[in-house]
């Protein structure tokens, strides 16, 4: 089947879409048409995040992938063109243990989410019970110092009493070791207790050293896109509570369950499931894991029983920094697309070059992409700057608080439409230029009035 080219940023692919959706796709063209043709360094979203209301418009912190899901979810609304380009099929199929009977099923998705394995989430969730522990026994401890202190004190002013004491006494009674002191413990031993504590306390840093560099050696592994894709689409085995109903045993059945994509799609999101809710602590936590991606990406697909690879190119990552689940920063790094000037050929030239690309594909081979990208950009709230991949895909390694989130890819043989921005959105891109002009000029004339103001207060300089 073929699914619709129409990714043009135009209103009207579905009749009555809902108010709010349509005032969102609306803002949601305007930021385009402005980052397309503008003259603005960056571009303040305020407008689509009012239209966006509830949680969206305030300022509290939100999740980037969720935010994404919304922002689909409104566009494909008002245009079903623009989503589809998102849009894969996920393959299901189940396989009976008893008589070999398949059942299968399609589904679709817009983007993927890639789990890390069930042991690192055990390991982290472990990680959480031992800083539970770590964090109740410094509580006991402090408490524990805070009562030695006072009575250290008391301590202190009994053992002075006593002292003067015992001085009188050896005064009184110089030679007479059997009466000297009052049955006191000596200094001495008061000190060997003092050693002993100190002693114990480190075996116990010692201790948390060794956790420290085990944990430390957990966290340097560094998984793949690739591995996390294995391990994501890993067959299931349905047994005890996961049972499957065979239809043609007609009852429950031990099964294996298996998941593929049958249809890739032309622009695939990737989603790393670093948060996790932490059964321990009752609150969601993130995982501070290495991950390796590249500039491109070979996807396994399953079409009518035959597998083959699609080939996509990176061309925008969404990093999370921050140490934790609650707070943190995104900031972006992303390139332009561009297509290659399409080859005038033959209708018959034409299609045998369709078959020699896909046979180029299907067997790995290294077919002549469509796609042209650009230059990497950093894009961190208003700032925006030219960047390099090498620079940026490893940062993981020198901060471990930032890690990839999303990935964006571009399939290798995506095609491209006839209009990007709507011819009608120029008009509103060359009053916002007007206006940021504007906004420039007021800024150099405050700035100016700001400075003579300054000079004059100080006399100016020496003449």
């Amino acid at each position: 089947k073929k699914r619709k080219k129409d990714a043009t940023l135009s209103p009207g692919n579905k009749k009555n879409p809902a108010p709010r959706s349509l005032k969102v796709f609306t803002e949601l063209r305007k930021i385009l048409a402005i980052m397309h043709r503008g003259n603005r360094p960056s571009v303040d979203p305020a407008q689509l995040k009012s239209a966006l209301g509830d949680v969206w418009g305030g300022n509290g912190q939100q999740d980037a992938y969720e935010f994404g899901l919304v922002l689909l979810d409104h566009m494909d609304s008002c245009s079903s063109g623009l989503v589809s380009c998102f849009s894969g099929e996920f393959l299901q199929e189940i396989e009976c243990h008893s008589c070999h009977n398949v059942s299968s099923r399609t589904d679709t998705f817009n983007s993927l989410t890639l789990a890390f394995p069930e042991e690192e989430i055990e390991e982290e969730e472990e990680k959480g019970r031992e800083k539970e522990k770590e964090k109740g026994k410094e509580n006991e401890e402090k408490k524990g110092r805070e009562e030695g202190k006072e009575g250290s004190e008391e301590k202190g002013r009994e053992k002075g009493k006593e002292s003067e004491e015992k001085k009188e006494g050896k005064e009184r009674e110089e030679g007479c070791e059997e009466n000297w002191g009052t049955g006191e413990v000596p200094m001495e031993v008061e000190e060997s207790g003092d050693n002993i504590k100190e002693k114990e306390g480190n075996k116990r840093e010692e201790k948390k050293k060794k956790k420290i560099t085990k944990s430390k050696e957990e966290d340097d592994k560094l998984y793949t896109v690739e591995e996390l894709l294995r391990h994501t689409f890993e067959p299931e085995v349905m047994d005890n509570e996961q049972k499957i109903f065979c239809e043609k045993c007609n009852c429950l059945r031990k099964g294996e369950k298996k998941l593929s994509i049958g249809e890739a799609p032309e622009y695939f999101i990737i989603n790393f499931a670093s948060f996790f809710y932490d059964v321990t602590s009752a609150e969601r936590r993130k995982m501070l894991k290495k991950i390796l991606y590249r500039e491109t990406l070979s996807l396994p697909i399953v079409t009518q029983g035959q597998e083959s690879v699609k080939r996509y190119h990176l061309y925008a990552v969404v990093i999370h920094s921050g140490f934790t689940a609650h707070s943190g920063h995104y900031y972006a790094y992303s390139r332009n697309i561009e297509w290659n000037s399409p080859v005038q050929e033959s209708s018959e030239n034409s299609e045998n070059s369709e078959k020699s690309r896909e046979g180029d594909q299907n067997s790995g081979g290294n077919a002549k992409p469509f796609v042209k990208l650009g230059t990497w950009y950093k894009l961190n709230d208003t700032l925006v700057g030219v960047s390099q991949f090498e620079t940026f895909s490893r940062i993981t390694e020198s901060l471990s608080r930032d890690t990839p989130y999303l990935l964006f890819y571009i399939r290798e043989d995506a095609q491209a439409s006839d209009t990007i921005i709507d011819t009608s959105l120029y008009t509103s891109v060359e009053e916002d230029n007007e206006l940021y002009k504007r906004q420039v000029n007021e800024k150099k004339q405050t700035r100016s009035i700001a400075s003579k103001y300054s000079v004059n207060r100080h006399g100016g300089p020496p003449g």
